[in-house]
């Protein structure tokens, strides 16, 4: 909703979820603690490392909430990036790079994603980050041939408690359209508990509606279920029309800070004053 008005229906959500392989991770980590612990028992520098992150800020976005930050007030517009939490959390995860070293030391912003995905498959790194879209692709893997090596929980909780970024499509009908009343009545169709639970079993995809979580063949998804999980402790990003700009400044300040060639409170500093740019608040 925005001004009062319905703008789109959402046809299909996601979230950040921690994936991690059964075989190498007895007890997933319920704290940031318990992930440093557990990544260091789970590396062995340059054959195998405990944890991987992804040089893209949305992959930041969990420890931010997970220490207790905010990136934006939707409600004041006030821009929170830059403050003591989310600093803390862009530091902690060079941390774990530098301090614990559970991560890669090498970086590859370009390719990371898939660098993520080969290793994690083929039993390099223990647990990342990912979305329920990725499912299919890690479970082509060696490390999971069998589907129930694959873990899918919540990113560990810090003080701030459990953090994951919400994310999705909708469905939209032009203003221009000569036909509003047919594209209505398809996006009426597809909205139903049971074709959005063709979508979702098809894809590992979450559903939108919580009545289509409660069909027989979706509760026994153990997939969509653990995402669901997941779901329920997820984090709603600025409910604003500039929310899907300001991943462009936060990127190159967040990468610049992961290069150590800022500091984390510099990088997100200017992260802080173009955001208020994009808001028009300063």
């Amino acid at each position: 909703r925005y001004n009062k008005h319905i703008w789109g229906v959402p046809q299909v959500t996601d979230c950040l979820a921690l994936f991690y392989n059964k075989q190498m991770v007895g007890k997933p980590p319920q704290t940031l603690d318990e992930l440093v612990e557990i990544g260091q028992q789970l590396t062995s520098p340059g054959q195998q490392y405990g944890f991987f992150y992804r040089g893209d800020p949305y992959w930041f976005t969990p420890f931010v909430w997970a220490f207790g930050g905010e990136l934006i007030d939707s409600d004041t517009l006030t821009v929170k990036i830059a403050d003591p939490p989310a600093v803390e959390a862009l530091q902690f995860l060079k941390d774990l790079r530098d301090k614990y070293k559970i991560v890669p030391p090498s970086v590859d912003f370009a390719n990371d994603y898939d660098n993520m995905m080969i290793g994690f498959k083929n039993g390099e790194y223990a647990m990342i980050i990912n979305g329920p879209w990725s499912t299919a692709d890690a479970l082509k893997g060696p490390e999971f041939t069998n589907p129930d090596n694959l873990g899918i929980t919540r990113i560990p909780a810090g003080r701030g408690g459990y953090g994951s970024p919400t994310g999705g499509h909708n469905y939209v009908v032009s203003a221009d359209t000569q036909k509003a009343f047919a594209a209505w009545d398809l996006i009426d169709f597809l909205s139903r508990p049971e074709h959005q639970a063709r979508f979702a079993l098809k894809n590992n995809l979450l559903p939108t509606r919580q009545s289509t979580y409660n069909l027989p063949a979706v509760k026994a998804n153990r997939i969509i279920q653990d995402f669901k999980y997941v779901l329920d402790a997820a984090n709603t990003r600025p409910v604003i029309p500039q929310a899907g700009a300001i991943f462009i400044d936060l990127k190159p300040a967040y990468q610049a800070a992961l290069l150590d060639e800022k500091t984390p409170q510099a990088a997100l500093n200017e992260v802080k004053q173009a955001w208020e740019d994009l808001l028009e608040t300063r």
